[in-house]
């Protein structure tokens, strides 16, 4: 099975599922750039890494951790003292991870070679200014 498999399995799904979400892709660095060439909200999809194991039968046991990245720039305050609708729109971006979440979680495409996703974490960077971006990691395992 191709790492690849996973990574377009999820961005079809993503993309049908959030239709709202203007970029949904392979995390390229985009991000890191001085002016992101993404729509937002993104979300960017990676494999982080992948541990083989070695089964007696001779094959091979893949565990990957495949990492979404959530970001949207922030416009507006959600201060207390903020107006309502202003409050709501400051949401918008952990709303989205919330929505995110609910569709990875135990997400496996029909057919697919790999295990449902399950979640590893959560956490929030605080490294692209004017941003907010959410980290979300999944594990999947499948046969090398």
């Amino acid at each position: 099975m191709r790492k690849s498999t996973i990574i377009k399995d999820l961005q079809g799904m993503l993309a049908h599922e959030l239709p709202g979400v203007k970029y949904i892709d392979k995390d390229w660095g985009q991000l890191t750039m001085d002016q992101p060439p993404v729509g937002w909200p993104c979300i960017l999809i990676d494999i982080e890494g992948v541990d083989i194991k070695q089964l007696t039968d001779g094959n091979e046991h893949a565990r990957a951790t495949v990492v979404l990245t959530v970001a949207n720039k922030r416009t507006t305050s959600g201060s207390a003292h903020a107006p309502r609708a202003a409050k709501e729109k400051s949401m918008e971006t952990i709303d989205l991870t919330d929505d995110v979440h609910r569709l990875v979680q135990g997400y496996c495409a029909e057919g697919a070679e790999y295990s449902p996703m399950k979640e590893q974490s959560f956490f929030r960077m605080n490294d692209l200014p004017g941003a907010e971006v959410y980290m979300m990691r999944y594990i999947t395992s499948y046969k090398v």
